[in-house]
């Protein structure tokens, strides 16, 4: 008997201090359930705290619910994104990004789900996608008990990048994005498409106006460096699109988008 074709994704973003839920339906395009609840992420690791979250979840939306595959966004705390300089020769490729990821690992070895892709010339350059194999089993293992079908995985520098190529799916050349909270910035490279360098930076003061000018000036000269240090050969950085929790207060966001001297946009 041939499987049913989902007409229905359900979209989890888990986050330190929320747990999102977007349903959509993949014909019309349209989102027909929306959820959000506070999350607090030193509970994670309690056994059974994001099950019974996903249970009461379930239970609540049971008459809404199109689907149970879910499509799961984590946060980057929980993985790792980072480039690799390999071998364009060697012949495998996984298990050279697997040994690698194990050794830049910090206290005991950990293992690692994992994805990767080749970046642009020169040869040899991969970025890579990873989260610790304990905690995502954790994730999915608590989906699965929510009789929930988890499909993919995601970190959210990632999920970053996607939803800007969805918004700007010709944008040329070189550009930057910087997701901004109280906490940190998620600064992403991308060119023509891909992904190229993905780093955070720490808050260096509260998220308030008088803060705004140092934190832009600090941005614009990290996404320069990486630019420069990525040596893409497509040119120069031309534009910052800027996103995030901060940017929701308006004399914040007045403040920070003004002190960009390279061309910024908000994207809401």
């Amino acid at each position: 008997m041939a499987k049913k074709i989902e007409d229905h994704i359900l979209g989890v973003e888990i986050t330190e201090h929320s747990l999102k839920w977007v349903q959509r339906s993949l014909s019309s395009n349209v989102v027909n359930l929306i959820h959000i609840e506070p999350l607090d992420a030193a509970e994670f690791d309690t056994p059974g705290h994001l099950t019974g979250k996903f249970k009461l979840f379930v239970k609540r939306y049971r008459g809404a619910l199109k689907t149970r595959d879910v499509a799961v966004c984590v946060p980057a705390y929980m993985g790792r994104m980072i480039a690799l300089s390999l071998d364009p020769a060697e012949d495998d490729l996984r298990g050279a990004v697997g040994w690698e990821l194990e050794q830049q690992s910090v206290g005991p070895r950990s293992r690692f789900w994992f994805d990767f892709q080749e970046s642009p010339p020169p040869a040899g350059r991969y970025l890579v996608a990873a989260v610790e194999e304990r905690r995502a089993q954790l994730v999915v293992t608590s989906f699965q008990r929510a009789k929930l079908n988890p499909i993919s995985f995601l970190v959210d520098g990632v999920s970053l990048c996607n939803l800007f190529f969805n918004a700007y799916p010709s944008h040329p050349g070189v550009a930057a994005l910087a997701d901004i909270d109280a906490r940190r910035s998620q600064l992403c490279l991308v060119c023509d498409g891909q992904l190229r360098e993905n780093e955070f930076v720490m808050a260096q003061a509260p998220a308030k106006p008088d803060s705004a000018q140092r934190l832009a000036k600090t941005l614009q000269t990290r996404l320069t460096e990486m630019s420069r240090q990525s040596g893409s050969g497509e040119g120069e950085l031309k534009k910052i699109y800027l996103s995030g929790d901060n940017l929701a207060d308006p004399h914040f966001k007045e403040a920070h988008v003004s002190n960009f001297t390279i061309a910024t946009e908000v994207v809401e």
